[in-house]
């Protein structure tokens, strides 16, 4: 059961789309009017049938998705969702608290994951947050990002593509896109593990998680695969990671954003 205190929580964001996936009525029953006296619309759903036919007709700024879902796992339906194109920030609810758990849960594409039982106060603070954040950071590609030039690759974040001539094409997953689209965007700079957890949409300390170290780990040997061995991600030794391009074999480390060739 969802357990706080009784104190009156506003949101920044009122009106805002939540939904809520989830087969544990009496929980719902008990935090529904908490969510809606915080300021937003709130849709509840018992069965993820009756959340996809919903998604036909629209889709939530914010998703609570349970993992034990009567018919599959919440996780099964995340990777679904994230495979289908859909980028709605997502606060993954279950009683599995293992750290195995959360990374498996943010490996599938939600934001953040909040062990049952939680208090109330708690679960509407991780909801602002991830709407703070699904307001402010653009982890979509914009329109300017069509097609982003890597020494001799194509990189296409809205397809998750990494194209070479004469080669065959690398597929990204979602998680790999974007951290690969955080780097395009600080040519140059190191990134620290934190800020790639941020653009990541992640709110899970870095300490705590593996999650950005696997996904940069499977980045790594795509990028390879991809360019033959000219991109990599260089690691700077206690500061983070930056994008390296070697033109022409010189060793020289840059990036080149810019139109197709």
């Amino acid at each position: 059961m969802a357990a706080g205190q009784d104190k009156t929580f506003d949101s920044a964001y009122p009106g805002s789309v939540l939904w809520w996936l989830d087969d544990d009525i009496d929980l719902c029953r008990q935090m529904v009017p908490r969510l809606r006296s915080s300021g937003w619309q709130v849709r509840t759903f018992h069965r993820s049938e009756q959340m996809l036919a919903a998604l036909q007709e629209g889709r939530p700024d914010l998703l609570v998705l349970d993992q034990r879902l009567p018919d599959h796992l919440g996780t099964e339906l995340l990777h679904d969702l994230r495979r289908a194109g859909q980028s709605f920030p997502v606060l993954m609810l279950s009683a599995m608290g293992a750290a195995a758990d959360r990374i498996h849960g943010l490996e599938q594409g939600a934001q953040d994951y909040l062990v049952k039982p939680f208090h109330a106060r708690e679960m509407l603070l991780r909801c602002e947050q991830l709407l703070r954040i699904s307001q402010h950071l653009a982890v979509s590609p914009s329109q300017q990002e069509q097609q982003i030039v890597l020494g001799e690759v194509a990189f296409r974040p809205h397809e998750g593509s990494l194209r070479k001539a004469g080669a065959p094409s690398v597929t990204l997953s979602r998680g790999e896109r974007i951290l690969l689209l955080a780097l395009c965007r600080a040519p140059g700079r190191v990134l620290t593990r934190e800020q790639l957890a941020l653009a990541s949409g992640s709110l899970t300390p870095v300490s705590s998680s593996r999650s950005i170290d696997m996904r940069l780990s499977r980045l790594r040997r795509l990028l390879d695969q991809a360019s033959g061995g000219s991109l990599h991600i260089e690691t700077v030794r206690a500061h983070g990671y930056a994008l390296r391009i070697e033109a022409d074999g010189d060793g020289d480390g840059h990036t080149n954003k810019g139109a197709p060739p």
